[in-house]
């Protein structure tokens, strides 16, 4: 902000004023300095004690001291940003975070650039601002922000980014994505969503807060239950975290809902799978889907993982003779008593018939519970128990 050739220092250097209002404040200004300097005790004694310079130099004709600067030119690298918290002291621009600099920056050029294509020049020059990594020292919410600043700039913007929260903010239409391939960096887009398609597929991203975008593998399923215990499943299935590896997994509540999102994941070239159950609807949306990306689906299809036949992901897990667990799982959530009451309450039924009614009644909250008993079971072996159904990645 001090230099002259900087975007600030030359936005400064502009000022508009007539030379009238020039000359009327540089007097004000060297009244002001001069009132100063006469009020000082000790500006009064440096000035005596710098006239000895003089006396030891004779091409000096005078020393003085000033106060302020009197020329406007010289004011104006004086000028800063003073920001206000709410409950906190003002501190100018300079003593702020990296990220708040960063933001003002960004401010400041987009100033520069309104004024720029108006001076002196008689065309509308073509701005083009490019922005590396914006979300550096910026807090999630400002992250968020910044790409209202952007949108608002004049000319052409091109950013680069690991933040899932602004690539969330993008138009899919907009957004490249670069990968390493054998032959070389593929440079993938989608824009073949228009309307309420392109909003139901932005609505998928946002439920993983965009990282589907940065991921290496999505993985998509139709339920709460699903979504909560799956990622447990693949954390001991590979022996760590499935975001180390890449992986996002998404709700999408149902297959048939995902198609959308399914056909930006082939178009950016995002590998995917789809985790679904074995009823008519599934195989209806794995038809639906196959007819949007251009190639047929099935059970067999190496991107489709589907239970058996009528199952949902409960009866799947029941029919695996995982009972025990289950009720283990439901005991550590829910409290120890709560079985034993939900069986009291149930004389008739079965133990499948109550594992699956309970479960019934408060999907969204046992996933996770009930995987980690699973996975707390050994069978006869010792061996650690999964449900019979994995893919490779």
């Amino acid at each position: 902000m001090q230099k002259r050739s900087s975007r600030w220092g030359r936005l400064l250097a502009q000022r508009d004023l007539d030379s009238e209002i020039v000359d009327e404040i540089e007097e004000q200004l060297q009244e002001i300095g001069n009132s100063i300097l006469n009020k000082s005790p000790l500006l009064g004694r440096l000035v005596t004690g710098l006239d000895d310079v003089q006396q030891t130099m004779p091409t000096i004709g005078r020393v003085e001291i000033e106060t302020l600067p009197s020329r406007i030119d010289d004011l104006t690298r004086a000028t800063d940003v003073i920001i206000n918290t709410p409950e906190g002291p003002k501190l100018p621009l300079r003593m702020q975070g990296l990220g708040s600099r960063s933001l003002a920056e960004m401010m400041v050029y987009r100033v520069f650039a309104d004024e720029l294509s108006g001076i002196d020049e008689s065309y509308t020059p073509h701005l083009l601002a490019c922005f590396e990594e914006l979300e550096t020292h910026l807090h999630p919410h400002a992250q968020h922000a910044v790409m209202n600043i952007i949108a608002n700039m004049e000319g052409q913007c091109i950013v680069t980014t690991h933040s899932p929260q602004i690539a969330s903010e993008v138009d899919f239409r907009q957004i490249r994505l670069f990968r390493y391939s054998s032959s070389g960096i593929e440079v993938r887009c989608s824009d073949s969503l228009k309307g309420e398609k392109l909003i139901k597929a932005r609505r998928m991203i946002e439920k993983s807060q965009g990282q589907t975008l940065f991921a290496r593998l999505a993985i998509i399923v139709e339920g709460t239950t699903e979504y909560a215990s799956l990622p447990v499943f693949a954390q001991a299935y590979w022996g760590r975290s499935p975001e180390s590896r890449g992986v996002t997994f998404i709700d999408a509540g149902s297959l048939a809902g995902a198609n959308t999102l399914i056909k930006i994941l082939e178009d950016l070239g995002i590998p995917w799978l789809v985790f679904g159950d074995g009823d008519e609807k599934g195989h209806e949306a794995l038809d639906t889907i196959g007819k949007i990306i251009g190639k047929p689906l099935t059970r067999d299809s190496q991107e489709v993982v589907i239970l058996p036949c009528e199952m949902n992901y409960e009866d799947y897990l029941i029919s695996e003779g995982l009972q025990e667990p289950i009720k283990q799982g439901i005991q550590h959530l829910y409290g120890a008593g709560a079985w034993a009451k939900h069986s009291r309450n149930n004389p008739q039924m079965s133990e499948d018939q109550l594992i699956k009614k309970f479960l019934n009644k408060r999907k969204g909250s046992y996933g996770s519970s009930i995987a980690e008993a699973i996975l707390d079971t050994l069978d006869e072996q010792g061996v650690l128990i999964y449900p019979n159904v994995s893919w490779s990645y």
